[in-house]
């Protein structure tokens, strides 16, 4: 049987030379453009959040985690010397300049119980507004097929061995002799643009919760006409049934063992068929809510892909879909879109090898929460920085190669700066590159 013959020349990620700068106050002013102190402010006035008059204010405390993050020293020292050269240079964020500055202790104390206070709202609220700025910068006539194109995946990261965080993580289990790993593990479920490489949403759990299960926690994230990419993971019957009732389309491949006969259904063309599945009444997802309802039977697309590579032989993939329509969905189009998904294994990786997020440092779970929105948070922003670099020298942001510190001002001068993100007010007729 005839297959669609998809190659995987596409690049992943284009590389550009590598710019990197040290975090100081004055490239910490790039993300603060970015994501203006008005914003902040207003999230903790609409929740209610009130404070003394203090050195640690919320908005420092939020800055100094950013800087945290981003800075290869990822400890707390290293986050109360940045605060203290905030205010000694009369940077600090929310800092009036003609102000007298005051004492800032060198100790860690202060700054530890000031994180402890910080709501841990604010952090994710903050993570999904980047994200979706930079979401909106696309144009509808860039986009693929005129819509957003999402990928899901997951990923674990180990804190220290308390035991708050054990009883609220637990700990893993693998190897050859299915070991149980020495630090608590945390599971987290990403949702990532594949135009800009942003986080749009993310799910937090313990190490036993299934991917599944922080999928369908966030599911309302995805609006209707989003399209998803995901692993066989995510390609059980009630995945694709309830996605399906969202306007959610689904790219993935069939999950467990369910026959997928390519002889069977109205045929579509070569490797591409339209089948009929039906529910197993016998077995109920365990991720599930029980009062859900799901269709005795869908229709779906099935496509044989056959991948090429140089110097290997050529591997046989089925995906799955909701795309039915082969006059606007081609197999080709369809199967190089799921090929791309490699890259959110990338964007992963950079959140984990080159932002440090792999060990974090937290040894309450409130903190562990708080440092991966902040760790996201903070991928945001490099990614808007990233994306407007692109931007003002005509070149596809996605190729700027990835980095933990953000561009140069001198580079971000522009002679012409196309999207206004680091403006106050939006302007019409902004361009944009995908």
């Amino acid at each position: 049987m005839g297959a669609s013959r998809v190659g995987v020349g596409v690049p992943i990620r284009e590389k550009l030379p590598q710019i990197a700068l040290h975090v100081r106050p004055e490239a910490m002013s790039l993300f603060r453009a970015v994501l203006p102190d008005a914003v902040i402010q207003g999230w903790l006035s609409k929740s209610g959040v009130s404070f003394r008059r203090r050195v640690y204010t919320p908005l420092l405390v939020f800055w100094a985690m950013i800087g945290q993050c981003v800075d290869p020293d990822h400890s707390c020292s290293a986050a109360v010397a940045r605060v203290v050269g905030w205010w000694r240079q009369r940077k600090a964020p929310g800092q009036r300049r003609n102000r007298r500055v005051g004492y800032v202790s060198p100790d860690n104390g202060g700054y530890c119980r000031a994180r402890d206070r910080l709501p841990e709202g604010l952090v994710s609220a903050m993570m999904r507004h980047v994200g979706r700025r930079l979401q909106d910068c696309i144009r509808a006539a860039d986009k693929l097929w005129g819509r957003e194109v999402v990928l899901v995946d997951g990923m674990t990261v180990s804190m220290p061995d308390t035991v708050e965080l054990e009883a609220e993580f637990g700990k893993g289990r693998g190897g050859t002799k299915r070991t149980v790993h020495v630090f608590p593990l945390a599971r987290i479920v990403s949702l990532i643009s594949l135009s800009t490489g942003a986080v749009l949403d993310a799910a937090i759990g313990a190490y036993v919760k299934s991917e599944q299960w922080l999928l369908e926690s966030m599911r309302g994230a995805l609006g209707s006409g989003t399209v998803l990419v995901g692993d066989s993971l995510y390609g059980s019957y009630a995945s694709l049934a309830l996605f399906v009732a969202q306007g959610v389309d689904l790219i993935t491949r069939p999950y467990g063992t369910r026959d997928f006969d390519l002889r069977r259904g109205r045929r579509l063309g070569h490797g591409d068929r339209l089948v009929t599945w039906r529910r197993n009444r016998k077995v109920w997802p365990p991720w599930l809510d029980r009062a859900a309802v799901l269709p005795d039977e869908l229709t779906l697309r099935l496509i044989e892909v056959r991948t090429l590579r140089r110097g290997h032989r050529p591997k046989r993939v089925v995906l799955v879909t909701t795309l039915l329509d082969p006059e606007r969905y081609s197999a080709d189009d369809i199967a190089n879109l799921y090929l791309r998904r490699w890259e959110i294994e990338i964007d992963l990786r950079h959140l984990k090898s080159v932002m440090g997020m792999d060990i974090l440092r937290g040894k309450k779970p409130e903190i562990v929460r708080k440092e991966i929105w902040a760790y996201l948070t903070a991928y945001n922003l490099i990614r808007t920085v990233m994306w407007e670099t692109g931007v003002s020298h005509d070149t596809p942001p996605c190729g700027v190669e990835f980095q933990r510190d953000a561009p140069t001002r001198e580079y971000l001068a522009g002679a012409h700066r196309h999207c206004p993100i680091f403006t106050r007010s939006q302007t019409n007729g902004s361009s944009h590159h995908e």
